[in-house]
């Protein structure tokens, strides 16, 4: 029982170690989005959520 228990933690911390790298670089991503002006650029989706003409949508997008 007590080495399952060593094996477990082991991985444990291995994961958190994981997961506090992902929420630094997301976090780096985050600052460099804003402060590039990520809000000042159009938006991609107007023109992808508009059907053309003549389209019909036959779907709900959830987006």
């Amino acid at each position: 029982m007590k080495e399952q228990s060593v094996d477990t933690h082991e991985i444990h911390l291995e994961l958190l170690d994981a997961l506090n790298q992902i929420n630094g670089f997301s976090a780096d991503i985050a600052k460099s989005l804003i402060k590039g002006g990520i809000q000042d650029r159009p938006s991609e989706r107007q023109d992808k959520d508009q059907p053309a003409e003549g389209e019909n949508r036959h779907y709900i997008d959830f987006r």
